[in-house]
């Protein structure tokens, strides 16, 4: 499945709002006794002065709970608290980020992402552009 996420400014503003948030459906990795989980991966463009976090949640059972971690296991960090690497000729480079927090995450066969785009590098003051998420891939093995 491919999703592009990229927040839309209101149309009487002078800018955009300082960050657009996106959680994803849920995925079932069809592993009764849940997989490890290896790599999140993302693609898109940061334009200058914008970045995206991400952070993602694993459970037991398809309604959750979905508590969304960070590489450090708390829900105030981020995978990607930042934009993408300039590629020279081609664009923005992919992310890719080990995924932390094996005790929390390890074994459970559920899973969901959350993305949060923002328009300025503070993810507080309003911005004048704002990053593109094309793909996120989570890698996981049974």
């Amino acid at each position: 499945m491919e999703e592009t996420h990229r927040y839309k400014p209101p149309s009487c503003g002078i800018g955009y709002q300082p960050t657009g948030t996106i959680e994803s459906s849920v995925f079932d990795t069809g592993a009764a006794n849940g997989v490890g989980f290896n790599f999140i991966m993302a693609s898109g463009t940061t334009p200058f002065g914008t970045k995206f976090r991400a952070q993602i949640a694993t459970s037991n059972n398809s309604s959750g709970p979905w508590n969304y971690l960070g590489p450090s296991c708390t829900n105030s960090d981020y995978y990607f608290d930042a934009g993408f690497a300039p590629f020279p000729g081609i664009g923005d480079s992919p992310a890719t980020a080990e995924i932390g927090c094996q005790n929390n995450h390890n074994n459970k066969r559920y899973f969901k992402y959350k993305i949060i785009l923002c328009s300025a590098n503070d993810c507080v003051s309003q911005g004048t552009d704002t990053p593109q998420i094309d793909k996120i891939i989570i890698n996981w093995s049974p």
